[in-house]
């Protein structure tokens, strides 16, 4: 089955009203560029023109001419007819554009980009100062809601799929699995409750339309997430997927927009891994010590808060697992 939105959107979906401050309008191009690399078409309401030496000449509108309420309203009016609105940097115009959309889009079609990247600078370098100005924290919590994403890190075999279903089974209907996309077959009837199955030009053709919060090919198969999936479980419960350590930074960027937290399982030795392979019929002493050395990449870096879980592959696992995910989900 081939989820909607791994399909190319089109029209207005496409459009996305660039929410940042004015004193930031020379950044207008940067902004452009960067999201029409993510696949959306921008609409600037800053847009500039720049001359033949490269520097901004004018604003579209003069702010100074028609005043700052004129430029708010047409800015939140653009914005009704722009599929996404996209949040570069803070202010008090930039909240108020947040808020009202708040008001009329019940699917909160909003993402907020604090910088271009897991290791790099914020688009704003005044974002903290007037994040407290305009006491933002109160609409992008409106934005992210009450429920919890919770993202479990660990290689192959350490009891991940364990995990997730134990906590299932636990909490009902407080939580939900969140369903990644892959390449691999599928290992049985149950296993398609979890993954979205694609081929591999689907997949790629995924790739091309920029669907994907973040993929990986680690064993030869395509793995991916979406953001999308993830607010779509969001909006009823909370949620729950695995995902790698890259990934995990690809999320951290998506702090301001959904809660999240993340657990990373570690193996207490390498012969849970060995038990754990031996169980899912793996037999082969390469293939397994192939997964135990990659296992050995899965981290976080200390910048990105997680808690660490020590599997051991016993029933004690279990009582670890819901003890350390159910503070999460209150």
């Amino acid at each position: 089955m081939l989820p909607e939105w791994l399909k190319p959107k089109t029209g207005t979906r496409r459009l996305a009203y660039l929410a940042h401050p004015h004193r930031m309008k020379e950044m207008g191009n940067v902004f452009e560029d960067y999201v029409r690399n993510l696949g959306r078409e921008p609409i600037n309401p800053f847009a500039s023109e720049r001359g033949k030496d490269g520097k901004f000449r004018k604003d579209n509108i003069e702010e100074g001419l028609v005043g700052r309420p004129a430029m708010l309203k047409l800015g939140i009016c653009t914005q009704r007819g722009c599929g996404e609105t996209d949040v570069l940097g803070i202010s008090e115009g930039v909240v108020g554009e947040v808020a009202d959309r708040l008001d009329w889009d019940s699917e909160k079609n909003i993402r907020v980009f604090y910088s271009p990247g897991p290791d790099l600078p914020a688009f704003d370098p005044r974002w903290d100062e007037e994040w407290d100005r305009w006491k933002a924290g109160s609409v992008f919590a409106a934005l992210r809601g009450k429920n919890r994403l919770i993202g479990l890190v660990g290689g192959r075999l350490v009891g991940k799929t364990y995990a997730i279903e134990k906590a299932i089974r636990q909490f009902g209907d407080k939580l939900k699995r969140v369903r990644n996309v892959t390449t691999r077959d599928s290992r049985n009837e149950q296993d398609k409750k979890y993954y979205y199955f694609v081929t591999k030009e689907q997949f790629e053709a995924g790739i091309k339309n920029r669907a994907f919060l973040e993929y990986d090919n680690p064993f030869g198969q395509y793995h991916g997430s979406s953001l999308e999936e993830i607010k779509q479980v969001l909006r009823s419960t909370n949620g729950i997927f695995a995902i790698t350590p890259e990934g995990a930074k690809a999320l951290y960027q998506c702090r301001f927009e959904i809660n999240i937290s993340f657990i990373l399982l570690k193996p207490e030795s390498d012969s849970v891994l060995k038990i754990n392979s031996e169980r899912r019929n793996i037999l082969d002493p390469e293939e397994q010590e192939k997964y135990i050395k990659k296992a050995k990449d899965f981290v976080l870096p200390s910048n990105i808060p997680h808690q660490v879980l020590t599997m051991t592959s016993t029933k004690a696992d279990k009582v670890r697992v819901l003890d350390l995910i159910s503070p999460l989900l209150r």
